[in-house]
C-alpha cells in the first residue's frame, strides 16, 4: 500500500492514516472501499470548499474528508432541506458512522451521484472482530421451508448482525429498514426492546458425527498363535454379568441372624 509519493512515511502520517481507515484488521480492505474507489471521499477538500460543493448538488448528497482541526478523524458533509451540515464522528469509524448516516437518511448520494451504498459492505468493513454462531444440527425451521441462517424478516438475506442485549439475529438491509420505518428508534424488530449495540456474526457448524469412523476391531491373524488369538478373542467377548443375590451369593448375608427373644 503506497500512501505516499516520497517513498518515506513517518510515524506520524502512519498513524494518522491508521485513524482514519481503521479498523487495523480491514484497514487496507477500508482504504481500497471507502477511500482509494469511492466517490464521497475528497482528500484535500476544505470546510468551505464542501459547503460550496454540497450546496448545488440534491438533498441526501454527501462526502467525506480529513477534518483539518482535528487529526486523524473524518469530516463528513451532507445536504439537508435547508442547508449544508457538516460532524465529525468521535467515537465511531468512517464505515460505522457511515452506516448510521445511511440507516437514517442522511447520506443518500455520494457526491450527488444515484448510486446505493451497500450496508452489508460497510457491516463487515466496520467490524474488527466476528461473532460466531453457531448452527443447531436440528433445522427448526423446514417445515416452512426455510433454515436457521435466513433472515426471518425478509427470507431473502443471511443473518448477519446480532443486536443486544437481546440476542435477536437479522440481516442489516431489514434492521435499516425497521429503523427508517420507525423514525430511527433503536429497537428490536422482533421484541421492540431497546437496542444498546450490534455485532456482525458468522455462522459456525458442527462437524458430522456420524462421518465419524469408529476404529476397527483387532481380528487374530491367520499366522498368529493359538494363545495370543485366544486372549484377543476374550478380550472382544463381552463382560461376563454379575452374579444374581442368594442365599449363598457373596452379596447375600452368610450368617443366619439370631431369632427374637420370647416373651
Amino acid at each position: 500500500m503506497d500512501i505516499t509519493k516520497s517513498g518515506y512515511v513517518s510515524i506520524y502520517i502512519f498513524d494518522v492514516f491508521v485513524r482514519l481507515f481503521a479498523p487495523w484488521k480491514n484497514i487496507n480492505k477500508v482504504w481500497l472501499t471507502l477511500g482509494y474507489s469511492h466517490a464521497a471521499f475528497k482528500a484535500s477538500m476544505t470546510y468551505d470548499e464542501a459547503a460550496q460543493r454540497l450546496e448545488s448538488l440534491d438533498i441526501g448528497s454527501f462526502l467525506y474528508r480529513m477534518s483539518a482541526t482535528k487529526i486523524g478523524q473524518w469530516a463528513i458533509a451532507y445536504r439537508t432541506e435547508y442547508n449544508v451540515l457538516q460532524s465529525i464522528p468521535e467515537k465511531q469509524n468512517l464505515a460505522e458512522a457511515l452506516i448510521e448516516g445511511v440507516s437514517d437518511g442522511r447520506y443518500r448520494y455520494p457526491d450527488g451521484r444515484q448510486e446505493n451504498t451497500d450496508i452489508g459492505v460497510l457491516a463487515v468493513l466496520a467490524k474488527d472482530e466476528y461473532e460466531e454462531i453457531e448452527v443447531p444440527e436440528e433445522n427448526w425451521y423446514k417445515p416452512i421451508g426455510s433454515t436457521f441462517e435466513q433472515c426471518k424478516l425478509c427470507y431473502d438475506h443471511v443473518k448477519n448482525v446480532k443486536l443486544e442485549p437481546c440476542g435477536h439475529l437479522s440481516c442489516v438491509e431489514c434492521l435499516r429498514k425497521w429503523r427508517m420505518q420507525e423514525a430511527n428508534k433503536t429497537t428490536c424488530p422482533f421484541c421492540r426492546e431497546e437496542d444498546r449495540s450490534s455485532a456482525t456474526i458468522k455462522f459456525t457448524y458442527k462437524p458430522d458425527e456420524k462421518r465419524k469412523k469408529t476404529p476397527p476391531k483387532t481380528i487374530p491373524e491367520e499366522n498368529s498363535s493359538p494363545k495370543s488369538a485366544l486372549k484377543t478373542m476374550t478380550s472382544l467377548s463381552p463382560p461376563a454379568r454379575p452374579p444374581k443375590p442368594g442365599r449363598f451369593s457373596p452379596i447375600a448375608p452368610t450368617i443366619r441372624a439370631p431369632d427374637p427373644p420370647e416373651f
